[in-house]
Formats: structure tokens, C-alpha cells, sequence
């Protein structure tokens, strides 16, 4: 989801990660102040790397959801990451394109 850095398209897609009972969100240009992604409920893990404006972002809202940061695979451009939940293990990149 391609948030074009817009404080009203963060408060648009948490009503629809409520709605729809999201787990992962892979997100593109999140709303930052201060260069860090704000907008979303503090419950919510909220991944980047690197410095500066962060044109990538995964968002974790179930709680019940392992998340590894993989930052050797990371940057302001994209994140990667290993997810586990259960016996499921994957990784998710989530990446400005």
C-alpha cells in the first residue's frame, strides 16, 4: 500500500487493517515525522531500516506474530524481514518501487 507519505491515507488504511483483521502490511512511503513512521496505533510493530526518509515499511498487527528484522538485506528502500507463526516461517520483503 502506497501511503505517498499522507497523514490521511495512514488514518484510511488502519480503519481497513481494522476492518478486515489484518496480520502484515507491506507499506511504500509511510507518513514519517521527524523521519520516523507515526500515525498508526502503538500496538502495531512497525519495521524500517536504514536512515533518513524510509520509502518502505512492514507494519505487524497480530501480536501473536514473531518478527526478525533481517537488516543486512535492509535499507531506506526496503525491508526485509522473517516472520514466524507456528510451524510457519517466511520472509517478506516489503520494498519501494
Amino acid at each position: 500500500m502506497n501511503l505517498q507519505h499522507s497523514k490521511s491515507a495512514t488514518n484510511n488504511i488502519t480503519r481497513v487493517i481494522i476492518e478486515l483483521e489484518t496480520d502484515i502490511v507491506l507499506l511504500q512511503e509511510p507518513y514519517l515525522y521527524d523521519n520516523k513512521p507515526i500515525g498508526f496505533p502503538t500496538k502495531y510493530r512497525i519495521l524500517t531500516s536504514g536512515t533518513g526518509k524510509y520509502r518502505a515499511a512492514i507494519a505487524v498487527i497480530n501480536s501473536s506474530i514473531d518478527v526478525l528484522n533481517i537488516n543486512q538485506l535492509s535499507d531506506g528502500d526496503a525491508v526485509v524481514a522473517e516472520i514466524r507463526y507456528g510451524h510457519l516461517n517466511i520472509t517478506v520483503a516489503g520494498m519501494y518501487l
